[in-house]
């Protein structure tokens, strides 16, 4: 929790979110809980935030670092380990082999199957086509409206026009 608390100090979101917070505690290594005092629909947004600011998890004793001191440790279990030796900010950062890393022992299951679809497949979305066809579409040009101010939006519009040609809908980029 130390880490969403230091995040909730730091980040414009998470001080939204913190002004709406009853509660928030830990559970498991694979869980915790949210209490809220009202509704908070930018919660999921905040805590899968993918741009500055991001609400990592790290170990507690890292994440009691002052909300405005930078992180200068680096700590991590993976395939791969990363030389601060050769870190230039900015510029490059160096990964090596981690020797030490064990992979998973579990048995494999099949609860997953390959999806090359910007939609989840299985969903309505998944099916865009054949929707779109069934709600009237009568061949008109689909305009895609693209927030170019923000570099996820305008991805997003990017790919929401290309899927569209791939689909062979006529469409108009604004």
């Amino acid at each position: 929790m130390a880490s969403l608390r230091r995040w909730t100090i730091r980040d414009a979101l998470g001080q939204a979110l913190a002004a709406t917070l009853n509660e928030m505690t830990g559970g498991n290594d694979n869980a915790f809980r949210v209490w809220l005092k009202e509704p908070f629909p930018l919660l999921l947004d905040g805590l899968a935030k993918r741009s500055s600011l991001v609400p990592f998890i790290m170990p507690e004793r890292t994440a009691k670092t002052g909300p405005f001191r930078q992180i200068t440790n680096t700590v991590g279990s993976c395939p791969f380990k990363f030389v601060r030796e050769e870190f230039e900010p900015g510029h490059r950062a160096v990964y090596v082999k981690n020797a030490d890393y064990v992979a998973r022992s579990e048995a494999a299951t099949q609860d997953w199957k390959p999806c090359a679809s910007f939609f989840t497949c299985g969903t309505p979305m998944g099916a865009a086509k054949r929707l779109i066809a069934e709600a009237g579409y009568k061949g008109e040009p689909i305009v895609v409206l693209d927030g170019v101010d923000l570099r996820a939006s305008h991805a997003h519009g990017l790919i929401a026009a290309d899927l569209l040609k791939k689909l062979r809908f006529p469409t108009r980029e604004l």
